[in-house]
């Protein structure tokens, strides 16, 4: 589907149309290590960044340690669990109701 020009005549980016699922947004158990690096790393920032008194450096590293972090507890979660094969939706019931 194609958006409609705004007032002035403009079409927003392509990328606020798309409906594409996305694939950036799943996680891969063979990133953890990284992960790991990455939330260790932003908590050196966060005590430099303390230590230097740079109080907004310091909530937006704490918020981005955050997200690392529950991406990091989702990612073992996603380990965790069975691994899932296919599902059986069954048949759908047809009654005759037209008589």
């Amino acid at each position: 589907m194609v958006e409609q020009p705004d007032d002035n005549g403009r079409r927003p980016p392509p990328t606020w149309t798309t409906t594409a699922p996305a694939r950036h947004l799943r996680l891969d158990p063979q990133a953890r290590p990284r992960l790991v690096e990455i939330i260790r790393n932003l908590n050196d920032r966060i005590n430099e960044a303390q230590a230097n008194g740079w109080l907004g450096e310091v909530a937006g590293l704490k918020t981005s340690r955050d997200a690392a972090a529950r991406r990091l507890v989702n990612l073992e979660k996603l380990r965790e669990r069975p691994p899932v094969g296919p599902v059986d939706l069954g048949s759908p019931a047809i009654s005759d109701d037209s008589a």
